[in-house]
C-alpha cells in the first residue's frame, strides 16, 4: 500500500508536455548530425571553448599587448644576440599569430571529428569506412599538429601583404609593412616567412601527423584482425556454451512447473476426498506429468451393479 498521491495522466501530460516536445523534435529524433551541429549547440560550444580551453585570451592576446607596447612606447626594440634583424615586437606578433593557428587546428579537430565523424553515422557513408577510421586514430597531436602545419602554410607563409601582416590594410603602423616608428619598417621579420627551413619545418609537421595517423591505422587493423582470429573460435564455443545453458534452464523451468501444476491437482484431489465431494471430471483419475491417465476406482461386480439398479 502507499501512500503516495497520484497524479491523472491529463496532469502529467499537461506538466511535461514542453519536455516531451523538445525531447521528441525533428533534429532531435531524426537528425543526428543536427543533434551535434545544431547552431546554437556549435555556439555554445564555441563560446565555452573561447572562455575555459582556448589559448586566444590566455597567451596571443598577451603577446599581441605587449607587441604594441614595444612599438609604440619603447620604439620597436631588437634583439643584437639573436641572428637576423626581426625585432621583438614582431616575434611577440608572429607568436600570437601562431597561438591563434593554433587555436584554429583544435577547433577544426573538434568540429570534424568528435563532431561530425564521431558524432554522427553520415562520416562512414560520405568517405568510407576506412577513411573513417583513420581519421579516428588521428586524433590528438597529429591531426593538431598536421592541421597547425597546414594552416600556416596558408595564413602565415610567403611575400604577400596579407601573409606579412595579417591587419595591413589598417591604419595602424604596427601592422603596416612601409614604415614603421621613426621611419623604420615594420616588416623586420619577412625574411623568415619566405624561408626554406620553415617551409621544410611546416612540411615535417604535416608529414609527422600523417604517418603517425597511418601507422596506428596500422597497427589497429592487424591487431584487430589477430584478436579476430585468435577469439573467433573461443566465441564461438562460448556462445554454443551459453546456447545449452539456456536450454537446460528453460526445461528446468518447466519441469518446475509441471511439478507445481501436479503438486497442486493432488492437494485439490485431497481437499476435496476429505470433503466427501468427487470432482466434475473424476477424482478416482491420476494424472502423471499431464500425459498418462488411469482410474484407481475399484470395479464393481454385476451383483453389486444389479443392487444399483433396484
Amino acid at each position: 500500500y502507499s501512500t503516495r498521491k497520484t497524479v491523472p495522466r491529463s496532469s502529467r501530460l499537461g506538466r511535461d508536455g514542453p519536455e516531451v516536445l523538445r525531447k521528441k523534435s525533428w533534429w532531435r529524433r531524426k537528425g543526428i548530425f543536427w543533434t551535434c551541429c545544431h547552431p546554437l549547440e556549435l555556439f555554445k560550444r564555441i563560446w565555452h571553448l573561447l572562455c575555459h580551453r582556448s589559448l586566444l585570451l590566455h597567451t596571443a592576446m598577451p603577446c599581441f599587448v605587449g607587441a604594441a607596447i614595444l612599438f609604440y612606447g619603447l620604439y620597436d626594440p631588437k634583439w643584437n644576440y639573436l641572428p637576423g634583424h626581426a625585432s621583438i615586437a614582431w616575434w611577440l606578433n608572429f607568436c600570437g599569430r601562431q597561438v591563434v593557428l593554433l587555436d584554429l587546428a583544435r577547433a577544426w579537430q573538434w568540429l570534424f571529428i568528435d563532431k561530425f565523424v564521431l558524432g554522427t553515422r553520415a562520416a562512414v557513408r560520405c568517405i568510407g569506412p576506412l577513411l573513417t577510421l583513420c581519421l579516428i586514430q588521428a586524433r590528438g597531436w597529429p591531426f593538431t599538429v598536421a592541421a597547425w602545419g597546414f594552416f600556416d602554410l596558408i595564413f602565415l607563409e610567403g611575400s604577400s601583404p596579407f601573409e606579412r601582416h595579417w591587419l595591413y590594410f589598417t591604419p595602424f603602423a604596427l601592422y603596416s609593412s612601409t614604415a614603421g616608428v621613426g621611419g623604420e619598417s615594420n616588416d623586420s621579420g619577412s625574411y623568415l616567412l619566405q624561408s626554406d627551413y620553415y617551409v621544410r619545418l611546416l612540411l615535417s609537421m604535416m608529414l609527422s601527423g600523417f604517418a603517425t595517423a597511418a601507422k596506428r591505422t596500422a597497427v589497429a587493423m592487424y591487431f584487430g584482425r589477430r584478436t579476430f582470429v585468435e577469439f573467433k573460435p573461443r566465441l564461438e564455443r562460448l556462445l554454443k556454451d551459453v546456447v545449452l545453458v539456456t536450454e537446460m534452464a528453460a526445461l528446468a523451468e518447466e519441469a518446475e512447473i509441471a511439478a507445481a501444476e501436479d503438486e497442486q491437482q493432488k492437494m485439490l484431489a485431497a481437499r476435496n476426498l476429505s470433503r466427501g465431494v468427487l470432482s466434475d471430471k473424476g477424482s478416482s483419475k491420476v494424472n502423471f506429468l499431464g500425459d498418462v491417465h488411469w482410474s484407481n476406482r475399484p470395479r464393481r461386480s454385476k451383483a453389486d451393479a444389479q443392487k444399483l439398479r433396484s
